[in-house]
């Protein structure tokens, strides 16, 4: 009467045994697959990296750079210019005054394969260039704005004699501000600022992970004086 309850937990009891045995194995499996299983180390992890671009040729850069031509900076400034005259009938005095700017540029035409340096182990450029020079001037304020002053003598008329020097004042703006020297501030700034455009240049050609130092050739003087601007 009491065997069929005896049967079923003894059968239930097997089913749980064969279970709990089934639980330990998927686990010791799982751990011989875990312990066996490669771990990842240098080697891996230097595969995974994106590979350096090779070195620059010096020679091909400094082609490159050639048919580019040009690096310019542009340096804004006041000018001065003045016209007088003397005589009997009074002295005429004119001046005037008005912003200038001035384009200095880095010439790469000269470029070649001796001014450019190139690390091979660390992709690190080093570029010599000329130093930058004037290459044109501009009056970029307009002559209805300009500041002028006007003093005429007791027989002379403000409206002809006055307005007369005003004019040749005027008319030598451009080559006072050709003429004027920079200063060593000014001077500072241009050659800071050719030295970055010429290297943001090389790294937009060459592309990311190389390191540019660009320096001026020696035996070229500051671009304080107007050298190469044509009249």
């Amino acid at each position: 009467m009491h065997r069929k309850p005896l049967m079923f937990v003894g059968v239930l009891a097997l089913l749980v045994g064969l279970g709990v045995a089934l639980d330990a194995r998927i686990r010791d499996s799982a751990a011989k697959s875990a312990l066996s299983a490669p771990l990842p180390g240098p080697r891996a992890a230097i595969a995974s990296e994106t590979p350096p671009s090779p070195p620059p040729q010096p020679g091909l850069l400094a082609a490159t750079l050639r048919d580019l031509r040009l690096v310019t900076v542009r340096v804004e400034h006041q000018v001065s210019a003045s016209a007088a005259s003397e005589s009997w009938r009074g002295d005429v005095q004119a001046s005037v005054s008005a912003a200038a700017v001035t384009l200095f540029g880095v010439d790469l035409t000269a470029l070649t394969e001796d001014d450019i340096r190139v690390n091979a182990l660390t992709g690190r450029v080093r570029l010599r260039v000329p130093r930058p020079a004037r290459i044109a001037t501009e009056i970029t304020t307009p002559a209805s704005m300009q500041q002028t002053q006007v003093n005429v003598g007791w027989g002379r008329l403000r409206d002809v004699a006055g307005e007369y020097y005003l004019g040749l004042a005027r008319a030598r703006l451009h080559e006072a501000a050709r003429a004027q020297a920079l200063s060593p501030a000014q001077i500072a700034e241009v050659e800071s600022l050719s030295r970055e455009q010429v290297s943001r240049l090389v790294r937009a050609i060459l592309g990311p992970g190389h390191d540019v130092e660009v320096e001026f050739r020696p035996d070229e003087a500051a671009p304080g004086a107007p050298t190469r601007e044509s009249p």
